[in-house]
């Protein structure tokens, strides 16, 4: 290493401006939610009661986004099955309503003054903020419990794609994010100096990369059969209306996925 043996990189009011902007989506989105139940109450209570489920099952089990998805999709259908409301409008006053949860942590997080430090490295750890597929809603409502800690012993590789910086780590790649391209110039030149071995390291950054491409193509195939059978619902079974196909429907969305994820760990 040299003199300077570290990289600090802290940034003033941290995403104040992005807080602001989603507060203000957030708000139109429970405009919109809240115009929903105004407009047909049975949709609103169906939505109301799929919410509450979902949050007493994820307080329970911490689902996994996908899967959040698929319970969503699947609780949705099943109303318009019992409750003969539209599919649509139920998923889209859904989606609207549950926004109230994330308003507590914006406004919370606009009085946050500090400077925060996103990108730290020297030659014995790597610090920065990172996060997995399933991990984009927490993120949203709190960045900086996402600040992550690798050793710098497992680091394979410092590699520069365009505008992003992806990082080799063990067997899993790395996207720090809130970096901008100045930052980016800055930990290059570090790495280049110091780790030089590391920069751009192609064998390190290709093997994990295929391992994330299977992963990606393992949730796609889980998840693909419930997006498939609910426009089926909405086409073919008139958006609920026929019972028999709807129910038949609803049953494949849950065995479909399980027989899928059971070959597919073969």
């Amino acid at each position: 290493m040299s003199q300077k043996n570290f990289i600090s990189i802290k940034k003033e009011k941290f995403l104040k401006k992005r807080n602001s902007f989603l507060l203000f989506i957030i708000t139109m989105f429970i405009v919109l939610g809240i115009g929903g139940i105004v407009l047909n109450w049975k949709t609103g209570i169906c939505s109301i009661a799929t919410i509450l489920l979902i949050y007493l099952v994820q307080r329970r089990i911490a689902l996994k986004f996908y899967l959040l998805a698929i319970l969503l999709i699947i609780l949705i259908s099943a109303s318009t099955y019992f409750f003969d409301v539209d599919f649509i409008e139920t998923l889209l006053t859904t989606v609207f309503l549950s926004s109230l949860f994330f308003v507590k942590s914006l406004l919370q997080k606009q009085k946050d003054r500090d400077p925060f430090e996103i990108f730290y490295l020297d030659e014995k750890s790597l610090t920065c903020l990172a996060i997995k597929q399933h991990e984009y809603k927490g993120y949203v409502l709190d960045p900086k419990s996402y600040l992550k800690k690798y050793p710098t012993k497992n680091i394979n590789s410092f590699t520069i794609k365009g505008k992003n910086l992806l990082l080799s780590v063990g067997d899993e790649i790395v996207r720090p994010k809130e970096l901008t391209a100045e930052n980016i110039k800055e930990i290059a030149l570090f790495v280049e100096t110091n780790l030089p071995h590391l920069l751009n390291n192609e064998n390190g950054y290709n093997k994990n990369v295929e391992s994330e491409n299977k992963l990606y193509l393992f949730r796609i195939l889980i998840f693909s059969p419930v997006l498939i059978l609910s426009f089926c619902i909405f086409y073919f079974a008139d958006n609920g209306k026929n019972q028999s196909l709807t129910l038949l429907l609803i049953s494949l969305m849950i065995i479909l996925p399980i027989i899928i994820y059971k070959v597919i760990k073969r």
